[in-house]
């Protein structure tokens, strides 16, 4: 006799399902309006927003083309590929130059710089221009330097916009008051007067700082404390912030005619002094107030400021390279030694010398330079910590470097990483993203504002990449990889220890040339765990149960199918509702079925030299890639090199640059 079983199992199925449904209902509904989970490219449905599938925008097609004389892309309201069509129907992009950048969140905004566009029909010639639009570019998923979403956003007139500017991050405070960064400092280029674009500097302009809400997108002047030093609007100085302990420092940088429209010219003035802001940890209300403190060195345009966070009680801050000017007007420049390395302990408020050395026979320290693009890395067990200083270059003209050298502490000694001529650039701005990837924004050119009218290969894309694991450049930014980067075989052979650490160098080749600061030096934090990401926004967990659930639910409905269709197999059989793996009571079999949620780690990271935040579900579809060198550069050039290659044989290939613009190239 054939036995016919209820239909419960089926319901019991369909019940499930449901329920799963209502929870995916309830966490996807706050991200929704951020993200199509199922979709190839995340992206917002407003006319601001582009995705990069799409050919134009809602707002493009309702708004009247611009004559081909106009140079003023204040109307535009989106891009698509290599962020062509943003500008205007008769220019395409071609480059930024000199912009600053700022990592909120899982969000990478492009403020100022100088843009080079490029004309669409024969005939027309280049232009350049200051960007009066606010770029958000969305890092949340893997993306591709042809395939990324970009939002432009409109920006008050209010708001300056300048070249060589910087950014501070603040404290992470609680909602709404996170997700804001500041503005600080930058020049305002005089290139071009006639430009609809073109703002003529203030007369003895204070150093005020601009907060920028990424949730409202609003802007505010923002009032500093009563007991606020007073400081002057800069331009080339370099800055770090420390948002775990409320505080960002400026060190250098100097005033002329493209800054205070006081003065000549030729006439330079030098930023005295070194500025630390400080904010309120947990109260958002309390006014920042900056502290102007002296300085053991002369003062410095284009040099590297990098924070070391688990060196002393509260981390240390390197400073080194840039050029050395006396404070007073008309001042000449100098390069400052790379052998001259100075340690600011943030605890104590104190500056330190130490020498360094250069790391093997003939490699000797790098020559003397400013802008240079700077990543510090830690060992895994903090027996080093090594400083990527990438490409820079000269004031007063002449070719970028292409080449990396990393600073290698608590030994103080210069290893060149690798060195080819190739392209040199500058005027980029730099992240270090989850200790293993070197984002920049901006040019990767042979010269800092030649006319790619003559070379069409001086238009580059708005991003680049270098891994440093791989010890190349690469064409892709990928949030997921959240691994620290192991110490270079290049390194190791040099200080001792292996990709994990274990160095055997761990003090000056010369010695220490101050006790305080050898004190300073043992006093470190405990090494890096294997989860060496501490970023615990809560975007990023969301977005990581959506893709968990998302996937989980596949998989389930999956596993409802299968088993219907084998229960009615089972029927038509022999009445089994059949499952591979143990019988139950009444002829059923079941198997114990695992099914783990592929949440992500959030990753951590470095804006500038400070930790970002960014997480990743979804990898975008590649599109065809818009400019030839996109294919003939390679970033591919290389070869692949795996994490477990890192202690064996290195061979190096590579491409690269960082340079800084002329003096007089404004």
């Amino acid at each position: 006799m054939r036995l016919e079983r209820p239909a419960t199992s089926s319901m019991r199925y369909m019940v499930l399902a449901v329920v799963v449904l209502v929870i995916m209902g309830g966490v996807v509904s706050d991200e929704v309006e951020l993200e199509r989970l199922l979709g190839g490219v995340s992206v917002r449905d407003t006319d601001d927003n582009i995705s990069l599938r799409q050919g134009r925008t809602r707002t493009e097609e309702k708004r009247q083309l611009k004559s081909s004389n106009s140079t003023n892309w204040n109307d535009v309201q989106a891009n698509q590929i290599g962020m062509n069509e943003a500008l205007g129907w008769d220019y395409d992009f071609c480059r930024i130059e000199w912009p600053r950048t700022a990592v909120v969140v899982d969000k990478l905004y492009v403020d100022g710089g100088i843009l080079w566009l490029s004309p669409k029909g024969k005939g027309l010639k280049s232009i350049r221009e200051i960007n009066t639009r606010l770029i958000e570019i969305d890092i949340s998923s893997v993306i591709n330097q042809n395939n990324y979403t970009v939002r432009v956003i409109s920006k008050p007139t209010s708001v300056s916009n300048v070249g060589a500017g910087q950014v501070f991050l603040p404290p992470p405070w609680p909602s709404p008051n996170n997700g804001r960064f500041y503005t600080f400092g930058g020049y305002f280029p005089s290139f071009n007067t006639s430009l609809d674009t073109y703002v003529q500097p203030p007369k003895d302009p204070q150093g005020e700082l601009v907060s920028y809400d990424t949730k409202s997108d609003k802007w505010e002047k923002v009032s500093m404390a009563k007991d606020s030093d007073q400081v002057i609007w800069p331009q080339e100085g370099t800055s770090v912030s420390i948002p775990e302990l409320g505080l960002g420092f400026y060190l250098g940088g100097f005033q002329n005619s493209s800054t205070n429209s006081v003065l000549e010219a030729d006439e330079y003035r030098a930023v005295p002094g070194f500025l630390r802001l400080e904010w309120d940890i947990k109260d958002p209300t309390v006014p920042p107030k900056w502290k102007n403190e002296s300085i053991p060195f002369d003062q410095t345009i284009g040099g590297s400021l990098v924070h070391i966070p688990n060196i002393g009680e509260k981390g240390i801050l390197v400073k080194f390279g840039g050029f050395g000017v006396i404070a007073g007007d008309n001042i000449p420049m100098t390069g400052n030694p790379m052998g001259q390395i100075y340690i600011y302990d943030i605890a104590q408020a104190t500056w330190h010398m130490q020498t360094a050395s250069g790391g093997l026979d003939g490699d000797g320290i790098p020559t003397a330079r400013g802008y240079t693009c700077n990543a510090m890395v830690p060992a895994k067990d903090n027996s080093s910590y090594n400083i990527y200083v990438y490409g820079g270059g000269g004031r007063g003209g002449g070719d970028g470097l292409d080449d990396m050298w990393v600073l290698s502490l608590p030994s103080f000694v210069w290893i060149k990483f690798w060195e080819k001529a190739g392209f040199r650039t500058n005027g980029m701005s730099c992240n270090l993203f989850n200790d293993n990837q070197i984002l920049l924004v901006g040019p990767r050119v042979k010269r800092i504002g030649d006319d790619p009218d003559a070379d069409q290969e001086q238009c580059r894309p708005l991003w680049s990449v270098y891994d440093i694991t791989q010890s190349k450049w690469v064409t892709e930014f990928n949030p997921l990889d959240t691994g620290l980067a192991p110490v270079h075989r290049t390194i190791s052979r040099v200080i001792g220890g292996g990709g994990s650490g274990n160095a055997t160098l761990t003090k000056p080749k010369s010695g220490w040339k101050d006790s305080s600061l050898e004190a300073v030096f043992k006093y470190q934090k405990s090494p890096l765990s294997d989860n060496n990401n501490t970023n615990t926004n809560s975007s990023f967990n969301r977005a990581a149960l959506i893709g968990g659930l998302a996937g989980g639910l596949f998989a389930l409905l999956m596993l409802i199918a299968y088993c219907i269709k084998r229960r009615r197999q089972g029927q038509r059989t022999g009445g089994y509702s059949i499952f591979a793996g143990k019988k139950r009571s009444g002829g059923e079999s079941t198997q114990e079925l695992e099914a783990p949620l592929p949440m992500s780690t959030p990753p951590g990271g470095y804006s500038g030299q400070d930790r970002t935040k960014a997480a990743a579900e979804q990898r975008p579809q590649e599109l065809p890639a818009p400019y030839p060198w996109a294919e003939r550069e390679g970033m591919g050039e290389n070869p692949s090199t795996s994490r477990s290659e890192m202690e064996g044989s290195w061979e190096h290939q590579y491409e690269g640059v960082v340079s800084r613009r002329q003096s007089g190239s404004r």
